[in-house]
């Protein structure tokens, strides 16, 4: 107590000055009407200012739930406008394609886990057999195909992604009409090989390939991604063509799971014949 009183005896006349000084700030402002407008404007745009940066901050941390609402209100709407002539009775809403054949059905699902990374990689998505979700139902992301559902639980789906070993994909180009298989080599997952396809073809970057719906586990003509480069294997005289994947499986959240009614009269018909391509 004594060091304290001693500290402010010494320095009484610093605190008496800056006493006034706050009095008579105050007073200008409080009497002087510029003063008062003046202070209270310089006030408001720091407050102001710091709110601003806490409101953007805070819109950033909530960009996950906004995201999510815009995807359940983009879903809803789609879904209206088909139930406006199709049966909404059932979970999948039907969309019929061109030819009025084969019924796709679409059911909105959310990644939860996934790798890029490692030689045979997978999606795990928030639908499962309680959802209608089965094995060998295809999986579209909003910019192209994303890969097959493999195994199902109640609540959850597996789905081999096109970065897998074991993932075939018969793809179409678009300008001919020739068609290969899409695999994957294991190394970049930006990117995919198209082999079978004839040297003597007429190819350029950037022609899109297209899905050939051969076994109907995907409609026909989903985006699987476009030219960027080739090479012609000298012993068969097929391209080797370089892939650029229309999926970013990097930042993939949203897909669709697809089901084809008519596949199981598909599977009869190619069983015991070949190896089913996607």
């Amino acid at each position: 107590m004594r060091n304290l009183l001693n500290f402010i005896f010494r320095f009484h006349v610093a605190f008496l000055f800056l006493l006034l000084e706050v009095l008579g700030f105050f007073l200008l402002i409080s009497y002087n009407n510029y003063h008062n407008i003046r202070a209270f404007s310089i006030t408001n745009e720091v407050s102001g200012e710091f709110y601003g940066q806490v409101n953007e901050a805070t819109s950033y941390l909530n960009l996950r739930d906004v995201n999510e609402q815009l995807s359940r209100e983009n879903a809803a709407l789609r879904e209206m406008v088909r139930s406006s002539y199709l049966d909404t009775s059932s979970l999948f809403k039907p969309v019929f394609d061109t030819a009025r054949v084969k019924v796709f059905e679409y059911l909105p699902a959310e990644v939860i886990n996934g790798s890029v990374n490692k030689r045979n990689n997978y999606l795990i998505i928030d639908r499962g057999s309680s959802s209608g979700v089965k094995r060998e139902m295809g999986v579209i992301s909003p910019n192209g195909v994303a890969g097959v559902v493999v195994d199902v639980s109640p609540n959850y789906a597996s789905v081999m992604s096109l970065l897998h070993g074991r993932s075939k994909v018969s793809t179409v180009i678009q300008k001919n009409g020739f068609f290969g298989l899409l695999k994957w080599d294991g190394s970049d997952p930006r990117y995919a090989t198209l082999i079978d396809i004839p040297a003597h073809v007429n190819i350029a970057e950037g022609d899109t390939l297209l899905t050939r719906g051969a076994s109907g586990i995907f409609p026909k003509n989903q985006l699987v991604g476009t030219i960027e480069s080739w090479e012609i294997n000298q012993s068969n005289r097929f391209y080797e063509i370089k892939v650029n994947l229309a999926t970013d499986f990097r930042r993939l959240q949203h897909v669709h799971v697809v089901k084809n009614s008519k596949k199981q009269e598909i599977d009869t018909l190619i069983q015991n014949t070949t190896e089913p391509d996607v």
